[in-house]
C-alpha cells in the first residue's frame, strides 16, 4: 500500500483525522477518556517534565507554583493532565508549540510542560537548546501509539503487523535518529521492552 505522511500542528492534524482526510494518527498519546479512537500497540513512553528558560533562574516544583504561569498546547494531553491534577495552577494555552516556546523565552510564561524527546528538536530548530532547562522530576508519563477512528478499526491489524516487522536493531536506529534523550525512554516490541543505554 502507498502511504502518504503529512505533518502539521496538533489542531490541524486532529481536524484532518476527524474529518477523514487522514486515516491514521502516526503518533498520539494514549487517552483513556477518548472514545472516538482505538490505539495500536505502544511504541514509546514519554516522561513529561517542566521546562523553563535559564534566563530567568530556577523555578519551583509544580506543586509549589503560586503566581507562576505554565504553558501548554491547547487540547493536548498535557493540558488535560494539568487541569485534572493541578487545578489551582495558572495555565496558559497556545495554538502552536512555537508560540509557547517564544512566550517562555520572552518571560511571558514561567514554564511549559513537555517531554525531552518531543521538545528538544523544536528548541534546536529555534536556536534555544542551550537556553532551556528542565526539572528532573517527572510530572507524568504517557505511552505513545498510532491510532485510528473506531469505524476504521480494521486498519489496526495492518498497523500492528507493520510494527511487528521492525527489528530491535531498526528500532534502535530510529531512536538514535529521532529521540534526543537516548536512554531516558523505552521502545516497545510486541514481545519485550528494552532500555537503550
Amino acid at each position: 500500500k502507498n502511504i502518504e505522511f503529512k505533518t502539521s500542528e496538533l489542531s490541524s492534524v486532529l481536524e484532518d483525522f476527524k474529518s477523514g482526510k487522514a486515516d491514521i494518527l502516526g503518533a498520539v498519546l494514549y487517552d483513556e477518556d477518548n472514545s472516538e479512537m482505538v490505539y495500536s500497540q505502544p511504541l514509546y513512553e514519554f516522561k513529561f517534565k517542566l521546562f523553563f528558560s535559564s534566563n530567568y533562574g530556577q523555578i519551583p516544583n509544580l506543586q509549589d507554583f503560586k503566581d507562576e504561569k505554565i504553558g501548554v498546547v491547547k487540547g493536548s494531553i498535557q493540558e488535560k493532565a494539568l487541569r485534572k491534577n493541578f487545578p489551582k495552577i495558572k495555565i496558559i494555552t497556545f495554538t502552536t508549540i512555537k508560540d509557547m516556546i517564544y512566550e517562555c523565552h520572552k518571560g511571558k510564561i514561567n514554564a511549559f510542560v513537555s517531554s525531552p524527546p518531543a521538545i528538544m528538536p523544536q528548541l534546536n530548530k529555534f536556536g534555544f537548546s542551550s537556553e532551556f532547562k528542565y526539572r528532573d522530576e517527572t510530572i507524568f508519563t504517557k505511552k505513545i501509539h498510532a491510532a485510528v477512528l473506531k469505524e476504521k478499526e480494521n486498519l489496526l491489524e495492518l498497523i500492528d503487523k507493520g510494527f511487528d516487522l521492525i527489528s530491535n536493531e531498526e528500532l534502535a536506529e530510529i531512536e538514535k535518529n529521532w529521540i534526543h534523550e537516548i536512554g531516558r525512554a523505552h521502545v516497545w516490541t510486541p514481545v519485550t521492552e528494552y532500555d537503550l543505554v
